[in-house]
Parts: C-alpha cells; sequence; structure tokens
C-alpha cells in the first residue's frame, strides 16, 4: 500500500538517521504478513474469516474466488502480488466494496481502476507490469514471480518490460462471473475449500468451475496430456453439452494411445453440432494412420463434399488412402494446419518418393502446431532413423513413451536402436515391454528372436520364432527369419521347410529365393540351387547376386566354365564385389591359376577385411603355390575368426602333413571329420589322418 513516512513505526533492532535538523527521520519499510490474516491498518476492517472465508477477496486471484483448486498455478500467487503492488502505489486495493461477495464479484467482473484515476501517476512501464499481474485469466499473467522479477529487472536498467496487457475474459466467463459477484458466500473444509451457492446460481458455479477446468487442461495439454484429458474429462461431466471439449479430449485420447477411448468420445458428438464435421474427420485420419484403409475409407467419404478445408483434407486423405499421390498432394499442398502437415508427412512415408527429410519436417510443423502425438513421434523418429541421426531418433522415441509407457511401436522402434548401439539390455526390456502390451503381434517377437539370434542365443530365437509363426502365419518375413536361424542351428530340413512356405507366400521376392538357393548348396541340392538362381534372374535379369549364386551352383555341378562366365558378369556389373572376387579366386585355384587367385583375394580381402572364408581359400592358393609360412598365417588366421568352418582345418592339415609336423596334422584332420563327418572329402581326410597318427607313433 502506498504510506507516507509518519505512518511508520521505527523497526525494532534499526536505528534511525539524524537529519540535518537533528531530527530522527525513519526510513520506509514494508512489512509483509500472512494474507490469511491480513487487515487494513488505516481503517482497522478486517475481511478475512478464519473458517468461513477462503481467504482474503480483495487479494483471490478470479480461479480462487471460482473455488477451483486444480486451477491454482504460480500465476495464482502473481495476481496476489499484483494486488499489493497496486495498493502501494495507489494506498487502495484495486477492488473495494463493503461485503466480501461484493469484492468478489468485482475481482470476477471489474478490470482495475486505472492508477492516475486514484492518485499520483507511477511511469507508464511500471503501471504496465502491475496491470499484467491482474489478468482475468492465469494466461494472461506472469507465468511465476521469476517472470516477473526479469521486467522489474529490465525496469531498473531503463529499459521496456515485455508483458503485454491481459486480455479481457470472453463473455461465457463474464456471464459466469456476474452471477457469482451477486451472492458469492464461501465456506472452508477440513482440508480443501467448498462453496455455498444459492440454489439459482448453481448451474452458473458449475459453468465457471468446468470452464476452469478447460482453461487449465488447454494450458498444460503439451506438457502433461494425461492430466489435461482428466481436467476436461471432468469439465464435460459438468457440461456434456460441450462438444468442443469433447472433441478436444478425443485428440488427447488420441495421442496418449487410446484410439477406441477417442472414437467413442468423437461419435457423441451429433451430426447437428459446428463440431461434428471435424469429429468425423478426426475419427477418419485416426483409421487412416493405424493404417486401417477401409474404416477410414468408410469415415472420410461423407467429407469429400465438404466445401471447407475439412473436405480438403478429407479429399487428400481419401487419395493418398488409394494411391493417387499426384492428387493428394495437391489436395493438401496449400492448406495450414497439424492436421494437413501430418497428411502431407504420410504421403512422404508412404508414398513412392519416401522422402524422409520432408517427412520429419511435416511431422515436426504438425507436433508444433498440434498436440504431441505419441504415434507421431514414433512416425518421425523412424524417419529420422533413415536419414542417419540416431541421437534425434532416440529422443523422440524416449517422448513417445514416456506419454505411452507400453507404446508397442516405439518400443520396437527403440528397441532395434538399441540393439543397433549394442544396447543389448535395454533393446531386451524394449521388446518384453512391447511383447506384452502387443501379445498378439509378431513384430516384438520377431525382433526380440533378431536379438537373440545375433548374440547367440539360437534356441531362445527359436522359441520366439515359434510363437511369432502362430502369431503371424501370412508373413513370408517370420517364415524367413525362423528358416535363416534353423540353418544356423545346422537344421538344413527345417530351414528349407519354411523357406518354402515363406515362397508360396511371396513367390516373386528375390530374397526368399536366393536364400533358399543358399540352404539347397548347403543341402547338396545343386540342381534345386539352380532352379531358384534362374528364377531370380528371370525377374531381374542383371542382377549381381543372382549371377554370383548361379555360378556357384554351376560350380557345384561341376561346370567350371559357366561358374567363371557368371562370377566375370557379375563382376562387369560390380566391381567392387568381395564376395564374387573370392568366389572367382576359387575357380582360378581350381583351374592352377594361382598367382590370378591370390590376386583376387587380396583384392576381395581390402573390400572386406574380416572375411574368414577368403583368408581360408588364399592360404590354401599359397599353400599349393610353395609359400608355407604366409599359407600357415591365412589358414590359422581363418580357423581363429571362424573355428565352426571346417575347410581351414583340412587345409591346414594338409600344410603340417606336408611340413612332416604329424601331430599338428592329426589334430587338424580331425577337427575336420568333427565339424563336417558328411562331407564329400571326409573319407580322403580319413586315410590322412590313420597315415599321421602311424607316423607320429613311429616318431615316439
Amino acid at each position: 500500500m502506498r504510506i507516507g513516512p509518519s505512518e511508520f513505526h521505527e523497526p525494532i533492532g534499526r536505528a534511525g538517521v539524524a537529519n540535518v535538523h537533528g531530527t530522527r527521520h525513519v526510513e520506509p519499510l514494508a512489512f509483509l504478513t500472512d494474507f490469511g490474516l491480513a487487515k487494513s491498518i488505516a481503517t482497522g476492517s478486517k475481511l478475512t474469516r478464519t473458517g468461513v472465508a477462503l481467504g482474503t477477496p480483495s487479494y483471490m486471484s478470479p480461479e480462487q474466488a471460482c473455488g477451483e483448486a486444480s486451477a491454482l498455478t504460480p500465476a495464482t500467487d502473481v495476481w496476489s502480488l499484483g494486488v499489493v503492488l497496486y495498493e502501494m502505489l495507489a494506498g487502495r486495493p484495486p477492488w473495494r466494496s463493503d461485503t466480501a461477495a461484493g469484492v468478489v464479484g468485482k475481482v470476477l467482473l471489474e478490470d482495475p481502476p486505472p492508477l492516475a484515476s486514484v492518485g499520483p501517476p507511477p511511469p507508464a512501464p511500471v503501471e504496465r507490469v502491475v496491470i499484467a499481474c491482474l489478468g482475468k485469466r492465469a494466461a494472461g499473467r506472469y507465468p511465476d514471480a521469476a517472470a516477473l522479477r526479469l521486467d522489474f529487472a529490465r525496469l531498473l536498467r531503463g529499459e521496456r518490460p515485455r508483458t503485454r496487457p491481459p486480455r479481457r475474459p470472453g463473455l461465457r466467463a463474464l456471464a459466469a462471473a456476474a452471477a457469482l459477484g451477486t451472492g458469492l458466500a464461501f465456506a472452508v473444509g477440513l482440508g480443501r475449500g467448498t462453496r455455498v451457492v444459492p440454489g439459482s446460481l448453481a448451474g452458473d458455479q458449475a459453468t465457471s468451475e468446468s470452464e476452469a477446468r478447460a482453461q487449465r487442461a488447454r494450458a498444460i495439454r503439451s506438457s502433461d496430456p494425461l492430466q489435461a484429458e482428466e481436467l476436461l474429462a471432468g469439465a464435460l461431466s459438468m457440461e456434456p453439452a460441450r462438444h468442443d471439449w469433447r472433441l478436444e479430449r478425443g485428440l488427447l485420447l488420441w495421442a496418449l494411445g487410446r484410439s477406441d477411448r477417442a472414437l467413442a468420445e468423437w461419435s457423441r458428438v451429433p451430426d447437428g453440432a459446428p463440431e461434428a464435421t471435424r469429429a468425423r474427420l478426426f475419427s477418419g485420419l485416426e483409421a487412416m494412420f493405424r493404417l486401417e484403409g477401409t474404416a477410414a475409407r468408410a469415415r472420410l467419404q461423407v467429407l469429400e463434399s465438404h466445401p471447407g478445408p475439412e473436405g480438403c483434407v478429407a479429399r487428400g486423405a481419401l487419395a493418398a488412402i488409394g494411391g493417387d499421390w499426384p492428387a493428394a498432394r495437391a489436395s493438401l499442398a496449400d492448406l495450414a494446419g497439424w492436421e494437413a502437415a501430418l497428411l502431407r508427412a504420410y504421403v512422404e512415408t508412404q508414398g513412392p518418393t519416401r522422402d524422409a527429410a520432408a517427412a520429419v519436417r511435416e511431422y515436426t510443423t504438425a507436433l508444433d502446431q498440434g498436440i504431441a502425438f505419441a504415434w507421431a513421434l514414433t512416425n518421425r523418429a523412424l524417419a529420422l532413423r533413415r536419414l542417419g541421426d540416431d541421437a534425434a531418433a532416440l529422443a523422440d522415441f524416449d517422448a513417445a513413451i514416456r506419454l505411452v509407457p507400453d507404446h508397442t511401436e516405439a518400443r520396437n522402434g527403440r528397441g532395434n536402436l538399441r540393439a543397433v548401439r549394442e544396447d543389448f539390455g535395454g533393446a531386451l526390456e524394449d521388446y518384453d515391454v512391447a511383447i506384452r502390451s502387443a501379445p498378439d503381434s509378431f513384430r516384438p517377437l520377431h525382433n526380440r528372436a533378431r536379438l537373440h539370434s545375433d548374440r547367440g542365443d539360437l534356441r531362445a530365437a527359436l522359441a520366439d520364432l515359434d510363437e511369432a509363426v502362430q502369431l503371424g502365419p501370412e508373413e513370408s518375413k517370420v517364415w524367413q527369419a525362423r528358416g535363416d536361424t534353423r540353418r544356423r542351428a545346422g537344421d538344413l530340413r527345417g530351414a528349407l521347410e519354411d523357406y518354402d512356405v515363406a515362397i508360396r507366400l511371396a513367390p516373386d521376392e528375390i530374397p526368399l529365393l536366393t536364400g533358399r538357393a543358399a540352404i539347397r548348396r548347403d543341402a547338396g541340392d545343386p540342381a534345386g540351387s539352380l532352379e531358384d538362381c534362374e528364377r531370380v534372374l528371370r525377374l531381374r535379369p542383371d542382377d549381381p547376386r543372382g549371377l554370383m549364386d548361379r555360378g556357384l551352383s554351376h560350380q557345384l555341378l561341376g561346370d567350371l566354365d559357366a561358374a567363371l562366365q557368371d562370377f566375370e558378369a557379375s563382376l562387369r556389373l560390380r566391381p567392387d564385389y568381395a564376395e564374387a572376387l573370392t568366389n572367382r579366386g576359387t575357380i582360378r585355384v581350381l583351374r592352377a591359376d594361382l598367382s590370378g587367385a591370390i590376386a583376387d583375394f587380396d583384392r576381395s580381402l581390402r573390400l572386406l577385411p574380416g572375411n574368414a572364408e577368403t583368408l581360408g581359400n588364399r592360404g590354401e592358393a599359397k599353400r599349393r603355390l610353395g609359400d608355407l609360412a604366409g599359407a600357415r598365417a591365412d589358414l590359422e588366421g581363418a580357423i581363429r575368426m571362424r573355428p565352426e568352418n571346417p575347410l581351414p582345418h583340412a587345409n591346414r592339415g594338409l600344410l603340417c602333413r606336408h611340413l612332416g609336423e604329424w601331430r599338428e596334422a592329426a589334430v587338424s584332420f580331425r577337427e575336420f571329420l568333427r565339424l563336417a563327418p558328411g562331407h564329400p572329402e571326409a573319407a580322403r581326410i580319413e586315410r590322412y589322418l590313420r597315415d599321421v597318427e602311424e607316423k607320429a607313433r613311429a616318431e615316439r
């Protein structure tokens, strides 16, 4: 309040300062007391009534006056501080009346009188700051005392404050406030405030409370969508006819992954309501983004002829569902709003261009303008991964999971990213949550199986894949994954069975045909392997992998000329194909072109340094060429890289036999026979083993 020096008492423990006349001058001080016990020093009136009022009405914000405890924020305290500042400048509070109810009515309805009308005017920037504390809506005030302090610091530096004048409340709020101001009484219960309102005012009271909840929900919908949804649910329980709130609540439920409840909320908006068009649009978009094309089409077709922007969005969505990407782009090109941005992102991710950068831009626009949808964050994360920005993708996955902890797609995506980063424990945790949240989905099981397989736990991988093929029997990639895992486990028959099913489901999938060709070669069926390779080359005649695979099949059938032609054709199409170089080098070894073979192996190892098979083949070529030291280094290096590969053991045994190292030769031959008892060369190696064992005994 504004008080002259004579109205201050000298504080205890503080001496006055003597002036030139020898009298004592007391420096003005402000005393802060508990507002719950505040009273006017000048008049002695006490508006606070302990046990009756919620607080001192002159210092109570509109949300306090409405009794809405859930709407109280730091901005509520800013209001009370603004009243104190006003009173210090004017010498009186902004609103005065003979009764508490009268004060509350003025707080709700009237703007504070200009300071110039009640006393000497302060500098305009100072008044601007004080009035900014007294906005009727909390969102129009300083959010907290720290923000107010920053503007005061600007004033002291001679700068303009950054605040804007508060907006006046809308008509609905004014109407509710007018009713409250005419006869509001207060009561305090144990631990919470309750309002006692005359019967004629009960409806307006409910309106005010529901409005406060809705305002609070709008303020926090980005930072806390879960609480915002709960606030709107409470508001709707008081005013079920507020379809704008119902529309908003449905969006929040959609953002939180509760699509069924969102659809139910939108379905309650009657056809004649102004919000009906958007409710139908949101229902269609929800189905579309779940890739439920039939349901989305049925919901959106009713809006196809709508003249407004909703019709443009619906037409763009229907074109995208039908695969007419140019029409979709044309319908959405110039549309503003988060809905159009989400659809443009959909076109970029699902359409033929697959422009991940454009998708990220559109998802960012939509998320900045609308609500933080967990599924949109997940989709942006997937696009960021395609761009190689794994750090930003991880941040989006984390944000989606904070919103919806059991979000299946976000957990799957983050699990895949964690696996790539070798955070195997984190990846396994994500896959486990995804499996629990979507027990009928094969995808998280498929992903967890891949993690188990990469870590060498083939038994756990097969257990997951056994369940995955039951859940997704029409998914060729699940059968393919189990076939690959069975092949690694040595179950070639089971691997072939799985690949046969996968190829029946997707007859023209080239990776499936090349995979079965490789299994058939391993199983000793080069003719069947050649048949698969021919099918690949009919589908894609210039496929380097198909040509190389056919060359391997020709080699197994003994047609070295045809094999060499295929390997060289593959290398003409792809000169840096390390595997084709290794295979051509193998043919050159068989044709005694050892120098050419070693040149191919050298080049292949420069392209793919860790290839144990190539290293072992080069060791055998060096052995035949007489470079015994180089041969030993290569063969032993290949064994260290892949001890389960039998051929380097056999070739090392031959090298040791040539050098007269009988015991070492015997060890290598035994390991070969243990690893490949049915190999075509097994009988010859057994003869060599008996020979070196006999010579080793003779040495002893």
